[in-house]
């Protein structure tokens, strides 16, 4: 009786362990989707295999069948020995297969779908971040970073030329330093080369220069503590030195190379300096010249630093100075609407004229090799041009609603003038009679605008060849046209955090001698220095 039981129970132990060393097979195993485990490489490459490795619970255990398909063509499924498909060849289609399981009784899993876009066999190339992140400066250092792969993982080195150039050349690190940024729209491609010489195709990239070279914050370079509200400048002919002058009687020379900046004492700290001019003279004095609300005009020895002459002879302050080109002759015009013609060298009145009622707001000198000419611009909206060794009249012409605020002369007797009305005036003096031709205007205002701005021009120019003129104006923007025709061709703006305020904008501007560069003097208490070349 109780071998019996033992024979029982041994029995039942067998059947027991019979039972869990029998495979079994849940019904999601049956119906799984094949795993995908690797694609290599991954994209796969145009002209070079392919190999899939896939996996299924039962094809570890040998209880099923792995079976595949081209689904982009609809063929039978077709019986894979082991876990990999290995295509020779990968074509230009897409990639697009099947994968299944098929079980012991003939059931199918749920197929896997592989879709994969081939790649070409060259490498691939992207620009990943450049320094400084906004985008290249004038004039300033720019350096472009890359990242290059190849789909073969083969070593890579990347090239790049200026766009519309023939030759590469290579570079040994996978980034690009320009020193200098010499062009307002910057065009470069690049490529990456593997070692076998397949290139990649060109990636081409070009980048909006900004065209503000350099700011100058004058009066705390001067030691203030806060910015002081510039109104006016003058570049000394062939130096980099500039003289500016503003508000609490801040006049000052600024050095363009190095950024320091003199103080020139002599003015009632407490008035406004409205404007100046400078003038090299052939003896190669560097002569200069300030008009301040405190009734004098100082005549500078600029390399000494000291004033030289005072003149005063007007009623009230002084708003506007000008030198002949060759330096023997100051004007200076006043409140009381006068123009007085000062003899430099003994700093007596040559020339009286009366130009206005009001006062004289800006005043422009030029030669034809005999005699000096006078262009005035006043309070009372008028345009005068005068002979000024003779202090005769030769023409007058209204030229806006209120009062012309600056003028810019060419040689030829083509005039500028800007002032209350927003917009460029050109007029051509002829006969007698100075014409208007036509008037440029500026880009229109952002619409809709939060508030409501008057956009005032501040300061006008010529370029030398009278080709190109320049504007700035009380919202802090510049533009620049092509004379003959109107055309605007290129609008600049203030940095970034100046929202067309009219007490932040511009208050003066001067082309340089070259042609290719414009100073400006701003409210904001800096003077500017701006590429205005390569123009279209």
């Amino acid at each position: 009786m109780h071998a019996a039981r033992l024979i029982a129970i041994s029995a039942m132990v067998a059947l027991a362990v019979a039972i869990v060393a029998r495979p079994t097979h849940s019904h999601s195993d049956l119906t799984a989707t094949p795993m995908l485990v690797e694609i290599r490489p991954n994209p796969p490459v145009i002209g070079y295999p392919v190999r899939i490795t896939v996996h299924h619970p039962l094809l570890d255990v040998h209880a099923g069948q792995l079976q595949w398909r081209d689904a982009a063509d609809g063929s039978p499924w077709h019986p894979l020995p082991g876990c990999e498909l290995l295509v020779p060849a990968v074509s230009e289609k897409p990639v697009h297969l099947q994968f299944r399981v098929i079980d012991s009784h003939g059931h199918p899993s749920a197929p896997l779908e592989i879709r994969r876009t081939p790649v070409s066999p060259a490498p691939q190339l992207w620009v990943i971040s450049t320094e400084p992140a906004e985008g290249p400066n004038f004039g300033q250092p720019f350096r472009i970073h890359l990242v290059a792969q190849s789909p073969l993982l083969r070593p890579v080195h990347l090239e790049w030329r200026p766009a519309g150039q023939t030759s590469w050349q290579r570079l040994n690190q996978s980034a690009l330093t320009l020193e200098n940024v010499s062009t307002l729209n910057l065009r470069l491609e690049f490529r990456a080369v593997d070692d076998t010489d397949l290139p990649s195709p060109p990636l081409r990239a070009s980048w909006s220069v900004n065209p503000l070279i350099r700011s100058y914050p004058v009066a705390q370079r001067a030691g203030f503590l806060v910015p002081v509200p510039l109104h006016t400048l003058a570049l000394i002919p062939r130096t980099d030195t500039v003289l500016v002058g503003g508000e609490r009687g801040f006049l000052a020379l600024l050095d363009l190379i190095t950024g320091n900046v003199s103080l020139l004492t002599g003015h009632d700290p407490e008035k406004t300096i409205w404007s100046v001019a400078a003038v090299r003279t052939s003896r190669d004095e560097w002569l200069g010249l300030s008009a301040s609300d405190d009734g004098t005009a100082l005549l500078w020895d600029l390399r000494k630093r000291a004033p030289r002459l005072v003149f005063r002879d007007h009623v009230g302050g002084i708003t506007a100075v000008a030198f002949s080109p060759d330096g023997l002759f100051a004007f200076t015009g006043g409140q009381d609407g006068f123009c007085l013609m000062w003899d430099t060298e003994s700093g007596k009145v040559v020339q009286k004229m009366e130009i206005s009622t009001n006062a004289i707001c800006t005043l422009r000198s030029w030669t034809d090799g005999k005699e000096v000419f006078l262009a005035a611009g006043d309070a009372s909206k008028r345009v005068s041009l005068w002979n000024a060794l003779s202090g005769k009249p030769l023409a007058s012409q209204p030229a806006d609603h209120e009062q012309v605020g600056a003028l810019a002369v060419s040689p030829d007797l083509r005039l500028l003038s800007v002032g209350r009305l927003p917009l460029v005036r050109y007029w051509r003096y002829s006969a007698n009679a100075i014409r208007h031709e036509f008037d440029l205007t500026p880009e229109s205002l952002p619409e809709p605008f939060p508030w409501p701005v008057q956009q005032l021009f501040t300061g006008v120019d010529l370029t030398p060849d009278g080709k190109y003129a320049v504007a700035c104006d009380s919202v802090g923007r510049l533009t620049l046209w092509r004379v003959d025709d109107g055309v605007r061709l290129r609008t600049y703006t203030l940095p970034s955090g100046i929202i067309f305020d009219p007490s932040m904008g511009f208050s003066a501007i001067q082309v340089t001698p070259d042609g290719q560069k414009a100073l400006t003097a701003d409210r904001q208490g800096y003077v500017r220095l701006w590429f205005i070349g390569e123009r279209p």
